[in-house]
C-alpha cells in the first residue's frame, strides 16, 4: 500500500479508473461493456447481411445448386433457385422469408447506394435502425443524388437516435429529391391500402396508408367526435379509448 502511495498522482488516477470497489467505476466500466456489445451486435448484423446477399448472388450465378444441371437453363430457373435459397436461409436463421428478402434489399441498396455509411455501418458506427432508414430513403432517390445525399446523413447517422436521425434524413432527401413533389404523391398515393394485424389478448391493430391531408382529416374528425363524447356527464373513457371506439363504430357502418 505504501509503495502505491508513492506513485505518482497521475499513475494513482490511472488504476482507480479499473478498480471496481469504487461505483463509479463499476457504473463507467457497465457502460463500456454496454457500448462494446452494442457495436458487436451491429457488426454481427451486418455481417449477416453480407452473408445473405452473397450467398444470394451465387443463387442467380449458379442456379445449378438447387435445380440440377440438366435445368439450369430454364427460363425461371434463376428465379427458383433465388427462391430456394431465401427459404433455406429463412429455415436456419427462424425467420420469415419475406425478412430475408428485406434485409437482402437493404444490403444491396447500401453497397451500391452508401458505400461510405455501409462500411461505417460494418463498423459498427452506424446503428441498425439508422441504416435501416438510409436504405429505405436512398432506394427512393434519382441515382445522381444518392452520394449528396449520403454525404449530408453520414455524421448524423453515426450521432443522432433513430427518430432524430431519421427525421433528419427525410428533410434531407426532400431538399435533394429532383421529382416533382405532386408526381410523388401521385405515386405513392396508389399504394393506399388497409392492413390487419392480429395481437393478444383478443385485441388487433387496423393500419391505413393514406395521403396525409386525409389522414389528418380523418384524425381531426376522430378529435371532434372524442371530445363531444367526452362531455357526457357519465363519460368514463379516456381520449384515446373514445377516439378507438369511435373510428371502430364508423368503420363497421354502426354510425350509419
Amino acid at each position: 500500500m505504501e509503495a502505491l502511495l508513492e506513485l505518482p498522482e497521475e499513475q494513482l488516477r490511472d488504476l482507480r479508473l479499473l478498480d471496481e470497489r469504487f461505483p463509479d467505476v463499476r457504473i463507467e466500466l457497465g457502460m463500456a461493456r454496454a457500448e462494446v456489445a452494442a457495436r458487436a451486435s451491429i457488426r454481427a448484423y451486418a455481417d449477416q447481411l453480407v452473408a445473405i446477399d452473397a450467398t444470394l448472388r451465387e443463387a442467380r450465378e449458379f442456379p445449378e445448386v438447387f435445380v440440377g444441371s440438366d435445368q439450369a437453363g430454364l427460363p425461371d430457373a434463376v428465379e427458383f433457385a433465388e427462391r430456394a435459397a431465401i427459404a433455406d436461409i429463412a429455415m436456419r436463421l427462424a425467420l420469415s422469408e419475406q425478412t430475408i428478402r428485406s434485409q437482402a434489399h437493404e444490403a444491396a441498396v447500401l453497397m451500391e447506394r452508401a458505400p461510405k455509411l455501409w462500411w461505417a455501418f460494418r463498423d459498427g458506427e452506424v446503428s441498425i435502425p439508422n441504416a435501416r432508414a438510409v436504405a429505405e430513403l436512398i432506394a427512393t432517390l434519382p441515382a445522381e443524388t444518392c452520394p449528396a445525399f449520403e454525404d449530408a446523413v453520414l455524421e448524423a447517422a453515426g450521432r443522432l437516435a433513430p427518430a432524430r436521425f431519421r427525421a433528419r434524413a427525410r428533410a434531407v432527401r426532400e431538399r435533394l429529391h429532383t421529382e416533382a413533389l405532386a408526381e410523388r404523391h401521385r405515386r405513392s398515393a396508389e399504394d393506399r391500402r388497409v392492413h390487419f394485424e392480429p395481437d393478444l389478448d383478443g385485441m388487433a391493430w387496423l393500419y391505413l396508408y393514406l395521403p396525409a391531408d386525409s389522414a389528418r382529416r380523418a384524425m381531426a374528425h376522430l378529435d371532434h367526435v372524442a371530445k363531444s363524447l367526452a362531455t357526457a356527464p357519465d363519460e368514463s373513457r379516456t381520449l384515446s379509448q373514445l377516439r378507438a371506439d369511435a373510428a371502430a363504430d364508423a368503420l363497421a357502418g354502426v354510425l350509419g
